[in-house]
């Protein structure tokens, strides 16, 4: 599929919690240049709680390693948090990969046993969005985050823009 892409100058944005699996068509991806951009979904720091919840999803350390490997190989990287479920784990994955991604996509769990209702929402964008702008990195906060934003301001740009579109 990728090579039909390819073939007919198409635009392609991946999001995956594939990991090193990204890296199989590594010279492929390379090819479409500034077409494509490859994105890692990171929601957990640790790989307990990734094995519990992310079933056959790669492990944190192997999506954040292949990012480094997109990135040094100059293809565009972002990556999508979303769903935060664990609030400090997913700032503390945001400080990691903010030198090796384009972009970042910045979202929150919804409706789910009720955790959604526990976590200070307010101070998790004040953090995310404190980390994004000290490393000059483009981010954009979803809409159903947003709405608990309690005086972070936020530019237009930085909500809920599509980061996909190259």
């Amino acid at each position: 599929m990728l090579e039909l892409l390819l073939k007919y100058n198409h635009k392609v944005a991946i999001l995956t919690k594939g990991g090193k699996r990204s890296l199989n068509d590594l010279e492929l991806l390379k090819k479409f240049g500034n077409r494509i951009k490859v994105g890692q979904t990171l929601t957990f720091e640790n790989s307990e709680h990734s094995k519990v919840w992310e079933e056959g999803g790669a492990f944190p350390d192997e999506r954040i390693e292949a990012l480094k490997i997109l990135h040094e190989n100059g293809i565009k990287t972002w990556s999508s948090f979303e769903p935060v479920i664990i609030p400090d784990q997913s700032l503390n994955l945001l400080s990691k990969v903010a030198s090796i991604v384009d972009t970042v996509k910045i979202g929150k769990i919804n409706n789910y046993n009720g955790i959604n209702k526990i976590i200070n929402w307010a101070d998790f964008i004040k953090n995310s969005v404190e980390i994004c702008r000290q490393n000059n990195l483009p981010f954009y906060i979803k809409n159903d985050l947003a709405a608990f934003n309690k005086g972070t301001p936020l530019k237009e740009s930085e909500r809920n823009q599509d980061f996909l579109n190259l």
